[in-house]
């Protein structure tokens, strides 16, 4: 008779599963990619390493996997924070800069991994992916700012670019300096803000 995987047996295996990528998410926010090994991960999801192989191919597939869902998380972040229905286009921009900034200062050393962080060809892949995603959906709102008078004429896409290039370039620095901690949010996001209201010639 043939072997027929049972309901049970299948919630066990994506539970376990579940438990190893939990591990590895939380083994990257303390030790960020490079300091993340299957050995750790697999005594935190108290798992032999075998197991761990198991789920995922390598640990570069499992790694890659925590970029994906710890990332698409805080993408969905600062999307709701730009796309805030029936409010101005300056309103919207200071959100998503307190946002992304304030989520990276609360988890530096993850963010840190996220966007900085030399990592495998398999990371690179999703770390560009998910920066046409912010530019598309950026871009996005910028044109419709533009369509409803709340910015000049520009070129979208271009704009995107320069400004969250702007904002992950000044919080290269702030993150990776151990004097700057979560105190410095507010004159970050206040600086940020300035820059790319100016930027993008939005009414204040």
């Amino acid at each position: 008779m043939a072997y027929r995987e049972t309901a049970q047996v299948r919630v066990r295996a994506a539970t376990r599963r579940q438990a190893i990528l939990d591990a590895a998410i939380h083994t990257v926010a303390h030790c960020g990619f490079a300091g993340a090994s299957v050995r750790e991960i697999a005594a935190r999801a108290e798992v032999s390493t075998g197991s761990v192989y198991s789920y995922f191919g390598n640990r570069d597939e499992l790694l890659a996997e925590v970029f994906r869902v710890v990332a698409g998380h805080e993408l969905e972040y600062a999307r709701e924070a730009l796309e805030q229905p029936g409010v101005d286009f300056l309103t919207r921009l200071e959100s998503f800069i307190s946002t992304f900034a304030g989520r990276a200062f609360r988890g530096r050393r993850m963010a840190e991994a996220l966007l900085f962080e030399p990592a495998s060809p398999a990371i690179e892949a999703e770390r560009l992916a998910l920066r046409q995603r912010h530019h598309r959906f950026f871009s996005e709102a910028i044109s419709t700012a533009v369509d409803l008078g709340e910015l000049p004429d520009q070129d979208p896409a271009l704009a995107s670019r320069a400004v969250i290039g702007a904002i992950s370039e000044n919080l290269f620095g702030r993150l990776t300096a151990p004097q700057y901690g979560p105190d410095d949010d507010g004159e970050v996001t206040r600086y940020l803000l300035t820059f790319c209201t100016r930027a993008l010639g939005a009414h204040s």
